[in-house]
């Protein structure tokens, strides 16, 4: 994604809850405040169900779950 650029682009790793407090740190030092936030990371991982690591379906349940939540 660090070809996306721009005066108003920031890239965060939403992975990590450093990466979420940077990003909300960072808002508001740009932009003067927060009217929204739209939460839109995802996930994926493609293979059979029945050779579906634990690993990887542990690591997009997170994903979609936690990383958000710091």
């Amino acid at each position: 994604m660090e070809d996306i650029a721009g005066e108003r682009v920031f890239h965060a790793d939403l992975a990590a809850a450093s990466g979420n407090r940077a990003m909300i740190s960072h808002v508001p030092a740009a932009a003067g405040h927060l009217d929204m936030l739209v939460l839109n990371a995802g996930c994926q991982f493609f293979a059979p169900i029945d050779q579906f690591p634990d690993a990887e379906w542990e690591r997009c349940e997170a994903r979609c779950w936690t990383d958000h939540s710091w």
